[in-house]
């Protein structure tokens, strides 16, 4: 079944586990790992093909100016804001079909940002890492893209593969459930060495899917632009 609505509300400061069966809450600290309970499935590890390249350097690094948040939800008594900053909440590992995607292998020398917004069926998440160097940003969108390729039905998930135009090297996905609403859109992109995730949850559909995906896209190109003018990357 899809989250229900309590589980939404509790997004902010807990992990969110996509595609190893429901979704769960779990301990989202930086510094713990989630420990399901008996009957959730455990977190996938990430297989071999996972990359894992050695750090080469030191990663670019974000300015201040970079607005994370753009056309982001406001503050308000309906949605709690974690604005963005290196140490917020992470956004919780991103499941397909037990593999996970997202995050990405930990490399010494990158520098990140995340900020997250969550309401009443609704949940905006994005999360800017910044590497050494491009050829490690390209081994991570390789697997994303490869086990997105190879992810469409897990028990009573639905997985889409969404063609979007982000201007850069993107993947994008959808979830959906057989039964009820409820759907996430999950977009993983690379420009130069950065790679971003947007991903939003709301109360749709598979038929919903474009739409919510066309805004997710929207909310890409709006921040890859920052990422070429400050030539955080090149592009």
């Amino acid at each position: 079944m899809p989250p229900s609505r309590s589980l939404i509300a509790a997004l902010l400061g807990t992990a969110l586990l996509v595609g190893c069966g429901e979704r769960t809450e779990a301990d989202g600290s930086a510094a713990a790992s989630p420990t399901p309970s008996p009957a959730t499935p455990s977190p996938a590890t990430p297989s071999s093909a996972t990359p894992s390249p050695a750090a080469s350097g030191t990663a670019a690094p974000l300015p201040a100016e970079l607005d994370l948040m753009t056309g982001m939800v406001s503050q308000s008594l309906d949605h709690d804001v974690v604005r963005q900053g290196s140490d917020g909440t992470r956004i919780a590992p991103v499941v397909m079909c037990h593999e996970q995607v997202w995050p990405t292998h930990r490399v010494e020398g990158s520098h990140r940002l995340v900020t997250t917004v969550v309401g009443p069926e609704y949940f905006d998440g994005r999360e800017l890492l910044s590497l050494p160097s491009e050829d490690e940003a390209r081994a991570t969108m390789a697997h994303v893209r490869t086990v997105a390729q190879g992810c469409r039905r897990m028990d009573n998930q639905v997985w889409t593969s969404l063609q979007q135009d982000t201007g850069h090297d993107s993947v994008t996905v959808g979830l959906t459930w057989t039964e009820g609403m409820g759907s996430s859109v999950v977009q993983v992109t690379r420009v130069g060495s950065v790679l971003l995730l947007v991903m939003t949850y709301g109360e749709g559909s598979l038929d919903s899917l474009p739409d919510q995906a066309a805004e997710v896209t929207a909310t890409t190109r709006r921040i890859t632009r920052q990422v070429c003018s400050l030539e955080i990357a090149a592009c």
